[in-house]
């Protein structure tokens, strides 16, 4: 659902997500060169998909999407997923991560 409610915001061409039992990943292409304006929407969107507690990490880097995209073959009991997990997280982090309020009260919060 978060890909499919992704890919038609304006500029994102492509779009791919994981969400596992706490966090939500998505790593999306875009032409937009307004990169903060771009990750506040597609962090919006997850988050208008995932339970309030989630955390949501998003990218502009299309080539985590092959990363995110191996995860589907590993089941949680696999050898080192946590690890893989935990290095595709703090890569996805180099990218906007988008100022979203969810408080209501105007202020940043920490997806």
């Amino acid at each position: 659902i978060i890909s499919s409610l992704t890919v038609q915001l304006p500029n994102i061409q492509d779009a791919s997500a994981l969400v596992t039992d706490e966090e939500a990943l998505v790593v999306y292409r875009t032409g937009s060169k307004q990169r903060e304006e771009t990750a506040d929407q597609v962090k919006k969107t997850a988050a208008s998909v995932v339970p309030r507690y989630y955390h949501i990490y998003i990218s502009d880097n299309p080539n985590l999407m092959q990363s995110i995209a191996n995860f589907s073959s590993l089941g949680s009991n696999s050898r080192n997923v946590d690890q893989l997990m935990a290095d595709t997280i703090e890569e996805m982090k180099k990218s906007p991560q988008g100022n979203v309020s969810t408080d209501g009260k105007g202020k940043k919060t920490e997806f």
